[in-house]
């Protein structure tokens, strides 16, 4: 994070034009690193009970703040609390400065002492915190109604859980004496108990997905409550200000949960006292949406952590630092990008460092994907990531033309008719992954069917034809379309109607990526449709599994497509280690990913566009050429084709003819001086494209030892080769050793990530594995902590990650014992 500087008043210099450079210096850099500079004593951040996700993202967001640059708060402590009310008396108290808090505890509070509106202000909306109703199959509760008599848990007191609760309780008639409250100490204890019988039902207010909730549905002994449509409708209406909103846990969201249900949820808040200095507040902000990766580490609901809708609150709410954040924020252009860890994401990453080298401030946020980027681009100055084929649908307004059939469903594709190109970044194919059980379960029945005379199923065209022969039941499919607002989503539906796929046959979900790559592993859906690049991080860690194949479009299927922005294309053999020996190469669909803006971005795109074709080796794609090329229907933003002509990409305007010798003269001093600048670019242009390539080359999966030594070789490689005098032109400039640098630094990060994601996962198996006794999963716990240590002394884990893993271990530990 970025120090906070405070710019000097008293400057006295002689010459008026050195006075106006100097202010306009010290004017950038207040406009990048904001007033003040500080140090603190303490942040408390009270959190909520464990197995719930204000418990995860606050101490999360605790260990980032530790451990932020410089060091400038003194101490972080997370403390655990019963929940929301108890942390809004926290707050009130002095006990904690920053907490995580529902938004109609804060209402509630206010409502009961006017007073308290006086102490409390908030930082930021976080995410929506969804009301999960958990009941037994055999309690025979088949309406909210039917919980009366029930033994249920409504939450520890002093939490949002028990708030919430009480209301739809009373909202239906129920009082404290009509059922049996239950005492359990945290929400995982609740789930245990609902597993065990000794519970009928319970409450958890968390985002979602909750560690309680999927602990409890693992047992298949339970199941999820929708809310009638009255109960909502009094919920959100009558009792409005509270700020409780309808929502829903879309279908297959978790394990044994085939129907979507309909529910409420409540906005969260990283609440904090009036008296937070405002510079503090400033660098907390900051911490928070710099960080984001490691917050969803901690839980997937840091992904629904947005800049753009995190201060859609009053200005009496707000607190003054999240007002100066958020007017700060407004200033800077927004780089719209993918899912966190995604390739999109990566490359936004690298545009933001490419920017920040020529001045210009730039905030990169995720989001599920180009139709979610589409939206931004309408709302405020924002460059965006999208699919070709997305980007054409949103000018035209009409996504019929591109995808060459009519969906039912088109929402959530805005009209951008202004929109307009800066480069084209890489090729993007389009995925269909089915696991090989599933196949090998239709080939059979299909053999039973044909007396054995079916043959296997290698193409998505034969697929629908197995459907067609089929009962439903038997050829049903558990398939994930892609992100809500992803393009991969519209993509995924126009090949299943060029396909004659019935969406009956389809149990669809829309799930995260991360999302759709655990519960392909886990078995939880047959398939997935991935718009990627080839051969994605996403990608390999899905198709380096034998368990996975991948299926081909048919030849007849594609041709609709291919007569608009898609390309046919193909995946050849040994890509993927999913791919056995003797399988054909993968026939298929490929679009473009693309970088656009409006037209009327208040931004230089000319300079946006020189600094991305700068450091195009450190964004992944093939050459610049490739980047400038012309597409069909999706023109160059003005500026952008300016650059590019001067650049000598596209044709240039014929040139004027010297009017005099001393223009000619003056003109090959001129061509002499660019033309040795530009050998000497050139140079360093090629040098820093090679070690850029290196740098990718060097595989960041888990599993691959010294990935981080290597990069660390090649970062001191390049600091032997920067340029240190002005008359000894070096190998490469500061510019391109800082962007190698931090393309190195960031590679070195996503490995971390992924070995901590790996680590992850080995201590969710453990958790889950329930053939495991007490000292079988002790070991394994014990084995995996071992396994942390090792990694930490290889510097394979930074210390941040380090802790967190084990601290997840130590409670795990603890609560099994």
């Amino acid at each position: 994070m970025a120090a906070r500087l405070r710019p000097k008043t008293n400057l006295t210099l002689p010459i008026a034009g050195a006075v106006a450079v100097l202010a306009a210096t010290i004017g950038l850099l207040f406009h990048f690193y904001p007033r003040g500079t500080g140090r603190w004593s303490q942040v408390t951040i009270a959190t909520a009970t464990t197995g719930g996700t204000y418990y995860l993202l606050g101490g999360q967001l605790a260990r980032i703040l530790e451990r932020l640059p410089g060091e400038p708060i003194d101490g972080v402590q997370a403390v655990q609390s019963h929940g929301s009310r108890e942390n809004v008396r926290l707050l009130i108290d002095s006990a904690a400065n920053v907490a995580l808090v529902m938004r109609p505890a804060l209402v509630e509070a206010v409502r009961e002492n006017p007073a308290v509106a006086q102490g409390l202000r908030v930082l930021a909306r976080l995410y929506t915190d969804v009301v999960q109703i958990v009941v037994r199959k055999d309690a025979a509760i088949a309406a909210v109604s039917d919980l009366r008599r029930k033994r249920i848990y409504v939450g520890t007191a002093g939490s949002g859980t028990r708030m919430l609760a009480a209301r739809i309780l009373a909202a239906i008639g129920l009082s404290e004496g009509d059922y049996a409250p239950d005492d359990a100490a945290s929400h995982n204890e609740a789930a245990d108990r609902l597993n065990d019988g000794t519970l009928d039902a319970a409450f958890f207010a968390s985002g979602t997905p909750t560690e309680a909730v999927q602990r409890a549905l693992g047992s298949g002994e339970v199941e999820l409550l929708s809310l009638d449509r009255a109960t909502r409708e009094r919920l959100t209406e009558g009792d409005g200000e509270l700020g409780l909103s309808e929502a829903e846990i879309p279908t297959n969201h978790y394990h044994n949960q085939p129907d979507a249900v309909q529910t409420v949820g409540a906005d969260v808040l990283l609440a904090c006292r009036t008296d937070l200095p405002e510079d503090l507040a400033f660098v907390i902000l900051e911490a928070l949406f710099d960080n984001i990766g490691d917050l969803q580490l901690a839980h997937p609901n840091a992904q629904d952590i947005k800049l753009t809708r995190a201060f859609d609150l009053s200005d009496e709410l707000l607190h003054r630092g999240a007002k100066e954040f958020r007017e700060h924020q407004r200033s800077a252009l927004l780089i719209a990008t993918g899912a966190i860890n995604g390739k999109y994401y990566g490359i936004g990453k690298t545009i933001r460092s490419l920017l920040q080298e020529r001045g210009i401030a730039a905030r990169v946020m995720q989001t599920d994907g180009s139709l979610e980027n589409a939206e931004l681009l309408s709302t405020r100055p924002t460059i965006a990531i999208m699919q070709y084929d997305a980007a054409l649908a949103s000018r035209f307004g009409e996504p019929r033309f591109v995808y060459r059939v009519d969906l039912p469903d088109w929402t959530g594709l805005p009209q951008v008719r202004n929109i307009r190109r800066i480069a084209v970044l890489h090729e993007e194919q389009v995925h269909v992954i089915i696991r090989r059980e599933k196949l090998a379960s239709v080939e059979a029945l299909l053999r039973e069917k044909h007396s054995g005379s079916a043959g296997t199923v290698t193409t998505l065209t034969e697929l629908a034809d197995a459907q067609r022969q089929l009962s439903p039941s038997q050829a049903r499919l558990r398939m994930s379309l892609g992100p809500r607002r992803s393009a991969a989503r519209i993509v995924a539906q126009a090949i299943l109607e060029h396909h004659r796929i019935d969406m009956s046959s389809i149990t669809p979900s829309f799930l995260s990526v991360p999302d759709m790559v655990n519960r392909l592993h886990t078995g939880e859906i047959d398939g997935a449709f991935f718009v990627s690049y080839v051969p994605g991080e996403a990608m390999k860690t899905i198709l380096n599994d034998g368990k996975i194949r991948l299926l081909s479009l048919g030849q007849k299927e594609r041709a609709p497509m291919t007569a608009t922005v898609f390309a046919s294309s193909r995946i050849d053999p040994g890509t993927y280690l999913s791919q056995k020996e003797g399988e054909p190469a993968i026939q298929t669909l490929a679009t473009q990913a693309v970088l656009v803006t409006t037209e009327d971005l208040p931004f230089d795109v000319a300079q946006i566009a020189e600094a991305i074709f700068d450091g195009e080796a450190f964004l992944g794609v093939v050459d610049r050429e490739s980047m400038a090329r012309d597409l069909p229907s999706l023109p160059l933003h003005p500026d952008a084709k300016r650059y590019y002509r001067e650049a000598g990409y596209l044709p240039s305007k014929p040139p004027v003819d010297w009017l005099t010798p001393t223009w000619r003269s003056l003109a090959i001093l001129v061509i002499l001086i660019s033309g040795y600048k530009g050998l000497i670019k050139f140079r360093r242009d090629g040098t820093a494209n090679a070690i850029g390539r290196r740098v990718l080359a060097v595989p960041l999966e888990a599993g691959v030892p010294d990935s981080n030594e290597r990069l660390k070789e090649i970062r001191d490689e390049i600091q032997r080769r920067v340029r240190r005098r002005w008359w000894r032109p070096g190998e490469l400039d500061k510019p391109r050793w800082r962007s190698l640098r931090d393309l190195i630094d960031d590679r070195i990060r996503e490995a971390k990530i992924n070995m901590t994601t790996a680590l992850l996962e080995k201590i969710r198996a453990v958790r889950v594995d329930a053939e495991l006794d007490e000292v079988m999963r002790r070991e394994q716990y014990q084995a995996v902590e071992r396994q942390i240590h090792e990694q930490f002394e290889h510097d394979e884990l930074d210390s941040l990650q380090h802790d967190m893993l084990r601290e997840l271990v130590h409670e795990h530990l603890q609560q099994d014992e």
